[in-house]
């Protein structure tokens, strides 16, 4: 065990939301980085130490109310197989002895290193930098460091003071359905990989699973990332905010695109998030909530989104190549949350992008879901004409 830092970090209210989630769930994000060669056990454990150092964010226990740099380098672990079907991705985070991230080497003829991280402590734009750090201090680079204990609390964030105000009264179906039997223990992720990158990614993604619902009105998330907005601020916590806009059955993606341009330049849409009251709540009480929202969803199929679309934008391989390891692809296995629609993810790479799906897992879902991804894929190719 190496000293801790001395950092500390407030807990704010998605992040307590986070914490509510059934202990026995998996809330945590997992980065996986595949390629071709070898990564060493050894020399991966002490870049994860080094780079752990410089990114304080991936050493977090709870301590009250506040996250606290516990000194303890995340465990790098081994497992096989292929990490969409790996029980090691789906343990929960926080686990044993309040550990919020760890590291998940699959060796191989495809070797991919996975990051994960509950997402009480880090979104998936914080947990690809920490990434990128242990994979700089195997190139033999410094860490750029993320030492910033700046929570979205501390930004004066016009959008941020939307959240916990009233949201959309839709009510949606589930896209796909519910399985019987639907439990959040049993969650599935499929991939699909479409060649070359397409612009307004988000607004195609957004505008063709609105026409797929068969709905004439459906509200789509977006997952927002405030970085941009705040250069100075190198922090892996939670920088992002889930809103979302009502969007109608036959519009282009050029007029969903322009639709979402505008509502987060004038901040008219919505914010779906807890808002500052939340962190008043006692946790088992926020246990309590979340366990409601959840089987509410399941025993009458309502949500209140169509599906949540989000982007992390590129990933670069060449972030993480080293000598011994060319890296050919990143990409997100999310879990789902409670109660939640379903969810796309999408990266974008060298001349390639990637979706992953999350869904209950049932009887017919893989094929459901992997139809659901061909048509997604479909829809993001430009049709050629005449």
């Amino acid at each position: 065990m190496s000293e801790g830092t001395g950092f500390t970090r407030r807990i704010d209210p998605i992040e307590w939301w986070f914490l509510g989630f059934p202990r026995q769930v998996s809330a945590a994000l997992n980065l996986c980085v595949e390629g071709t060669g070898h990564v060493d056990l050894g020399q991966l454990r002490r870049a994860v130490a080094i780079a752990s150092r410089a990114c304080p964010g991936a050493r977090l226990v709870r301590r009250g109310r506040t996250w606290a740099d516990s000194g303890v380098t995340p465990a790098v672990t081994v497992a096989h197989g292929v990490p969409a079907d790996a029980p090691e991705l789906r343990t929960p985070l926080p686990g044993r002895a309040g550990r919020t991230c760890e590291v998940v080497l699959f060796p191989g003829p495809q070797p991919t290193v996975v990051f994960r991280a509950g997402h009480a402590v880090m979104d998936a734009r914080g947990l690809l930098w920490w990434a990128r750090d242990v994979f700089r201090v195997l190139r033999g680079e410094e860490p750029a460091g993320a030492p910033s204990a700046a929570t979205i609390e501390d930004l004066d964030d016009p959008l941020h003071r939307q959240a916990g105000e009233a949201g959309s009264d839709a009510e949606m179906p589930a896209l796909l359905g519910i399985p019987p039997g639907a439990d959040l223990r049993r969650q599935l992720w499929r991939r699909r990989t479409i060649e070359g990158t397409v612009p307004a990614l988000e607004a195609r993604l957004a505008a063709a699973l609105v026409e797929l619902s068969g709905h004439a009105v459906a509200p789509v998330g977006f997952v927002v990332d405030v970085r941009p907005g705040h250069p100075g601020i190198r922090s892996t916590g939670n920088l992002s905010l889930a809103v979302s806009l009502d969007l109608r059955a036959g519009d282009a993606w050029p007029d969903v695109d322009r639709q979402l341009a505008a509502a987060l330049a004038d901040r008219t849409c919505r914010v779906d998030a807890p808002g500052a009251e939340i962190l008043k709540a006692p946790l088992p009480l926020v246990r309590h909530i979340v366990r409601r929202v959840d089987r509410g969803a399941r025993r009458d199929d309502r949500h209140s989104l169509l599906a949540e679309v989000y982007h992390l934008g590129p990933v670069r391989p060449g972030w993480f190549h080293t000598d011994g390891f060319t890296a050919a692809a990143g990409y997100v296995l999310c879990p789902m949350e409670p109660g939640a629609a379903l969810s796309v993810v999408a990266t974008e790479g060298d001349g390639r992008t990637d979706l992953t799906l999350s869904w209950w897992d049932g009887p017919g879902m893989a094929e459901r879901v992997d139809a659901l991804l061909d048509r997604l894929g479909a829809a993001l190719v430009p049709q050629e004409t005449g």
